[in-house]
């Protein structure tokens, strides 16, 4: 009998302002390329749709991506935080007609993420199962990158508010299957911490 393959939509969130990066995080340099294409590139190797949320500065961001294979989603309410992006990205597919399984929630600012660590994700992801793979940090804290059964996607669209998908999973405890991705999971928001990680990237190429 083969495996079945489940049929996952992933969201890149991209839609913040960076402002404590003083730039917009999207197009800082990251392997030759801008931050948000490496990331584009790296999701392309799952081999599914991609829907790209972006909010601040979108029109810049958009004409940077324009020639990539992804959907472009407009958060216009951004600012009111990640739940916002979430929910912009969860009604866009329930436009189109063909079914999914799940969803794959990924974050712009967390570069150090591999495709090796996204497939070991689609691994431990059970479909009509109500899984929700989260990622944990180091320190405990549970997140980002994330693949939700589609069972959650009515949730998924009605979501606001700066604490993105996590009331979801503190409701749904008994459904998470945790990942720990260590020190991959490191994300940024200053300089100091983007030239820490681009560092580290260097080193292990």
């Amino acid at each position: 009998m083969e495996t079945y393959i489940p049929k996952i939509k992933i969201f890149l969130v991209a839609a913040g302002e960076s402002k404590r990066m003083g730039s917009p995080k999207q197009l800082l340099p990251w392997n030759n390329k801008t931050l948000i294409e490496h990331q584009i590139d790296n999701l392309s190797k799952l081999g599914f749709e991609i829907d790209v949320v972006l909010g601040a500065n979108a029109e810049l961001i958009k004409n940077k991506i324009k020639n990539k294979n992804v959907h472009i989603v407009i958060n216009e309410d951004w600012k009111n935080g990640m739940g916002s992006s979430i929910s912009s990205a969860a009604n866009q597919i329930e436009n189109r007609i063909e079914s999914y399984d799940g969803i794959l929630i990924t974050l712009v600012d967390q570069p150090l993420i591999t495709p090796e660590y996204f497939h070991d994700m689609l691994k431990s992801f059970q479909t009509g199962k109500r899984n929700i793979v989260v990622s944990q940090s180091e320190s405990g804290v549970k997140g980002a990158p994330v693949i939700f059964d589609v069972f959650y996607a009515d949730e998924l669209r009605n979501l606001n508010g700066e604490k993105g998908a996590k009331p979801i999973l503190e409701k749904n405890k008994e459904n998470i299957v945790l990942m720990h991705p260590n020190a991959l999971l490191a994300d940024m928001d200053t300089p100091e911490q983007y030239n820490y990680l681009l560092t580290r990237a260097n080193h292990q190429s």
